[in-house]
């Protein structure tokens, strides 16, 4: 009898284990299935939000093409602006150059006219027989009273007035007076001396 009752016992316990698996796996895959219904909904929307984003990324790349065919559009009109600019001041700055060297040839005309004179003064004067030193101050003179007479214009100020800290513009500066600050006569130069001559 102890066989038998064993013998039923593993028959039962085999019985047992199998209806236990049959019920486990039927409850597994109705757990299974819902989550995969689960699953599938939430990809759904997954995917409905990635196609979303994808489109935004689309449109954005788009919006940003258009704005760089636009710069290129700007940045093109505006090199020309700038060219066209450019040229206009070089054409300025020709005619500004041209009117100073008209200027100058005119100064250099009035230099050369007054070396003839002074040349011819020279001339005439050693043709009368005068001495070297006087000769040379009469050249000299012709060339003050000329110099003086028209100012040469090299040195001009921005607003076109003759610059004052140039020898040449200033008026009256024929002869050089050195003073004291009160106002007298430096007897340490030669020409405020009155033993000197001159």
């Amino acid at each position: 009898m102890k066989k038998v009752f064993g013998l039923m016992m593993a028959v039962l316990f085999g019985a047992a284990i199998s209806f236990a698996q049959t019920t486990a796996t039927t409850a597994t895959q109705s757990a299974k299935q819902e989550v995969k219904k689960e699953v599938k909904k939430v990809s759904a929307a997954t995917q409905a939000r990635r196609d979303s984003v994808a489109a935004v990324r689309r449109e954005a790349a788009k919006a940003k093409v258009a704005t760089k065919a636009e710069a290129t559009k700007v940045g093109t009109a505006t090199k020309a602006e700038t060219a066209k600019a450019t040229n206009a001041t070089k054409k300025e700055v020709k005619k500004v150059s041209a009117a100073t060297q008209a200027r100058r040839d005119s100064v250099a005309a009035v230099r050369r006219a007054a070396a003839k004179t002074a040349n011819a003064t020279s001339t005439e004067a050693k043709k009368a027989g005068a001495t070297p030193g006087k000769i040379s101050a009469a050249k000299r003179a012709a060339a003050a009273s000329k110099a003086q007479a028209v100012s040469t214009g090299d040195h001009l100020k921005k607003d076109g007035t003759p610059d004052k800290r140039f020898k040449e513009n200033k008026a009256g500066v024929s002869k050089v007076e050195h003073l004291k600050k009160d106002g007298t006569p430096d007897k340490r130069f030669r020409e405020n001396r009155k033993d000197s001559i001159k």
